[in-house]
């Protein structure tokens, strides 16, 4: 290589070594980085699906009590719209119970 070369290897290779250091923390940086943003990027998917699925099951059930018993046995293994069901489904059986005229129809 000649010692006037301006290629990218020769600029590293040619650098400090604080230089050589920066700018490999620089790439290790870069790929952790991009690691986080497809990370994310899967549990974005995740969820989009997970409430597509959701959403197709609510409209194949005609009572909302049938879906509700459908849900898993264990809280902690509901997708977040489940979660978000399951926490309304008790709150309006709970408020139904109190005997509430203004709740009183079938669903």
């Amino acid at each position: 290589m000649e010692e006037n070369s301006l290629s990218i290897v020769g600029l590293i290779f040619n650098a400090g070594l604080v230089v050589q250091l920066v700018m490999i923390i620089l790439v290790l940086m870069s790929i952790y980085s991009w690691t986080v943003i497809m990370s994310k990027k899967k549990i974005l998917i995740d969820a989009a699906n997970d409430i597509d699925d959701f959403h197709e099951e609510f409209e194949r059930n005609d009572n909302l009590a049938n879906l509700y018993k459908n849900l898993p046995p264990l809280a902690s293994d509901w997708s977040a719209m489940e979660d978000i069901f399951g926490s309304g489904y008790k709150e309006f059986t709970h408020t139904k119970s109190t005997s509430n005229p203004v709740f009183d129809y079938e669903f």
